[in-house]
């Protein structure tokens, strides 16, 4: 992991030109509706089921490692399947989902303001854009980004190739998430960052790393300068 960088505090910040932002739980927030979708695989084995707070105290990248620290005895499990498993039971449950409160106002600020946005996810691309047209959100990024399958690994190299595709200076790109992964990734590449609480990791991971960290995400729009 590479080393974090100093606290980033909210205000103008005039040389962000793009922003990139994660989709689930950043946007879109979708925490209960995955913690109901282990439970439904949990119940499916006779193991006891799990809380938003075990979930987001132990929920990270690669998803893989988190499930053992749920209950999941990992050696009688064949992945692919698992993880097949787990999107159906997801997308099963996607109807109850909405858009994060104020994530449409921000966006729209934004737009408004001529500020171009980028969605880069670890969500399978297919599935990800069928989310962001539900939400009808979808036009309001000039590029989407997802991964090629279900297991949700990194999206590391989703973001830096997105980058270059932009020839984007990485200090002028603001990553908004709700991981420490969105941490780690922006220190490696060198972005900006900004980390929502209510999201997958608990406040007090995400105010562990240094980075800088919003309870509203219509706080994004201050490093803009623009009013909330």
């Amino acid at each position: 992991m590479a080393s974090m960088r100093s606290v980033q505090k909210p205000g103008k910040m005039a040389k962000v030109q793009h922003i990139f932002w994660d989709w689930n739980g950043t946007l879109y927030d979708d925490v209960h509706v995955c913690v109901a979708a282990l439970n439904g695989m949990l119940a499916r084995r006779q193991k006891p089921s799990i809380t938003v707070d075990l979930y987001t105290e132990v929920f990270s990248f690669p998803v893989k490692q988190v499930y053992p620290k749920l209950g999941f005895n990992m050696a009688d499990e064949n992945w692919d399947r698992m993880a097949r498993e787990y999107h159906d039971e997801y997308l099963s449950r996607t109807g109850d989902c909405r858009l994060r409160d104020g994530s449409l106002d921000v966006l729209n600020a934004l737009r408004q303001a001529g500020v171009p946005m980028s969605v880069v996810s670890a969500c399978e691309t297919g599935i990800l854009l069928d989310l962001l047209d539900r939400a009808k959100v979808r036009d309001y990024f000039q590029n989407i980004r997802g991964l090629s399958d279900l297991f949700a690994a990194s999206k590391l190299d989703i973001t830096r190739t997105l980058i270059a595709a932009l020839a984007a200076d990485p200090r002028a790109v603001l990553l908004v998430g709700d991981t420490l992964h969105d941490h780690e990734i922006a220190d490696i590449l060198g972005c900006r960052c900004a980390l929502l609480t209510g999201g997958h990791q608990t406040e007090e991971r995400l105010s562990a790393s240094g980075c800088a960290v919003l309870h509203d995400v219509r706080d994004v729009i201050r490093y803009f300068d623009m009013a909330p």
